[in-house]
């Protein structure tokens, strides 16, 4: 018998059972039906009707079906129901501080809610992440939160299938194309008129913006399509020299980011996601332009380097996009499919004014699964 679609049926029914349990003689649905909504065999549906019969939660009359029994409490029917949910959540890695802080948005929710969650890291490959869509609602997880890998154009089968199963699954960070899905992420678009708005106030006349290809992730052209509409409300100006995309070969980005600061070397900061700081540093050293500031997308420096450099940011708010992913697979879970998007606001701070965060926050390795 396929555990994960029992385990699925018996979660509906407690939560049949918890919103129900005031209504006298309140029928639940026959074994055919339930069997034809979660497209299984009836052994799967017998197996919980046993079970919660046993519990003292459902009674059977012979020839009229299944009843939800007289008196039952309904605090210990949403712990029964909450002991059966266990959710994943997939990501790329959990090297940088802002995966931390989605992941311990995500724990804090289960922990209040006293959720079972995994966590299963991606590396990044596409074709790993597919592979763990496939195989995680098998195990019986009865919910996906998805960070899709970088460089993920298409949308997979299995969300695909998870759609037309109604299967419960959140995307954070990013969106697939063509997907009804709810998602849940910083307003990228928004975020970067704030940044630019900042640099207009702070007086910075030259800025350019060096960033990976749109094509890399649905953040991406977010970000570069709200820092052109910036520059236009702020500046009333783009021009080629505010905006440098990188090609996706990282041994051509130092080359990539010399030339253009050296066509353009009156630029006065850079914008940068803190994975391409490397070889922008490395071009700026090259060149001995040590007067640029940087703006830097998310908080990945070490201290010696927030030391050095005393950079701008752009905070994301990863905490609340975690707990926020895990609320909205909780409540589709409990049968409330409609989307759900959520786009949120980033803070700039000035690090020389203030230290952006505290330690980074550790992943327990009970809810860790590398595969």
């Amino acid at each position: 018998m396929d555990t994960s679609v029992y385990k699925k049926i018996t979660s509906y029914l407690l939560e049949l059972i918890s919103r129900n349990a005031t209504i006298p003689n309140f029928k639940l649905p026959s074994e055919r039906v339930l069997a034809a909504t979660f497209d299984a065999s009836r052994k799967p549906v017998r197996h919980a009707y046993e079970e919660l019969i046993e519990r003292g939660y459902v009674t059977r009359v012979h020839g009229c079906g299944y009843f939800i029994c007289d008196n039952i409490k309904t605090d210990d029917l949403l712990t029964a129901f909450q002991k059966n949910i266990r959710i994943s959540f997939v990501i790329p890695s959990i090297t940088t501080h802002y995966s931390h802080t989605i992941i311990s948005g995500v724990a804090d929710f289960c922990k209040e809610y006293k959720i079972e969650y995994t966590i299963h890291v991606s590396d990044g490959l596409p074709e790993k992440e597919d592979s763990l869509l496939h195989s995680i609602p098998r195990s019986g997880s009865l919910g996906i939160i998805l960070f899709p890998a970088d460089n993920d154009a298409t949308y997979h089968s299995e969300l695909i299938r998870f759609s037309i199963r109604k299967y419960p699954f959140v995307m954070v960070d990013r969106r697939l194309p063509n997907l009804d899905a709810s998602f849940i992420a910083t307003d990228d678009h928004q975020a970067m008129i704030d940044a630019v708005q900042f640099l207009y106030q702070n007086g910075y006349h030259n800025p350019v913006y060096i960033t990976p290809s749109p094509a890399m992730a649905s953040s991406v052209d977010s970000r570069i399509n709200g820092y052109t509409h910036g520059l236009l409300k702020c500046y009333q100006m783009i021009s080629p020299r505010n905006l440098l995309i990188l090609s996706d070969n990282k041994s051509q980005q130092k080359s990539e980011t010399l030339r253009h600061l050296q066509k353009y070397p009156d630029t006065d900061i850079i914008i940068v996601q803190g994975s391409l700081r490397t070889p922008i540093l490395a071009a700026m050293k090259a060149l001995k332009l040590q007067d640029i500031k940087l703006m830097i997308f998310d908080d990945e420096l070490s201290y010696a380097e927030h030391e050095l450099l005393k950079p701008y940011f752009i905070l994301q708010d990863g905490y609340r996009i975690g707990y926020a992913a895990a609320q909205t697979l909780y409540n589709h879970i409990l049968g409330d499919m409609r989307p759900v998007v959520k786009l949120l606001p980033v803070e700039v701070i000035d690090s020389e004014k203030e230290m952006p965060f505290d330690d980074a926050w550790d992943v327990p390795d009970e809810n860790l699964t590398k595969v």
